[in-house]
C-alpha cells in the first residue's frame, strides 16, 4: 500500500513538473524580490521601461536626459499615434535616427506587444 502511494506521489510530482516546463508564463520580481505573475499589458510595460523608457521617459514623452540628447520623439503626439502599425514595427526593428535596432535583441512578438503598449500611451 506505501509502495503505491509513494508511486502516486511520485507521478503527481512528475507530471506537475512536465506541465511547468511545457507552459510559458511571464514573471518579474518586485521590488521585495518576489516573483509575481506578468498580465499581457504589464508585460508589455516591462519590455517598454526596460528598452525604450530611458530615452523615452516612462511616460512616452521623451523628457528624459537622454531623451533630450538624443532628440528622442514624444510618443503621445497625434503623429505618433496616426502612424500605421506596420511603420512603427519598422522604426523598432530597423531604428531611425538616434534609435538604435532593436530587431535582433527583440523578438517578432516582443516587438508587436511593445508598438501596440506605445500605441496606448
Amino acid at each position: 500500500m506505501q509502495k503505491v502511494l509513494k508511486i502516486s506521489i511520485l507521478s503527481v510530482f512528475l507530471a506537475g513538473g512536465v506541465f511547468a516546463l511545457t507552459t510559458r508564463t511571464d514573471f518579474a520580481s518586485n521590488a521585495a524580490g518576489n516573483k509575481i505573475k506578468l498580465t499581457e499589458k504589464s508585460s508589455s510595460r516591462s519590455l517598454y521601461i526596460n528598452n525604450c523608457a530611458r530615452c523615452h521617459g516612462a511616460d512616452g514623452k521623451g523628457d528624459t536626459e537622454l531623451g533630450k540628447l538624443y532628440g528622442s520623439s514624444n510618443l503621445t503626439t497625434r503623429k505618433v499615434k496616426r502612424m500605421s502599425k506596420k511603420r512603427m514595427t519598422q522604426i523598432i526593428r530597423n531604428g531611425v535616427g538616434g534609435m538604435p535596432a532593436f530587431g535582433k535583441k527583440l523578438s517578432n512578438r516582443e516587438i508587436t506587444s511593445l508598438v501596440n503598449y506605445v500605441r496606448s500611451l
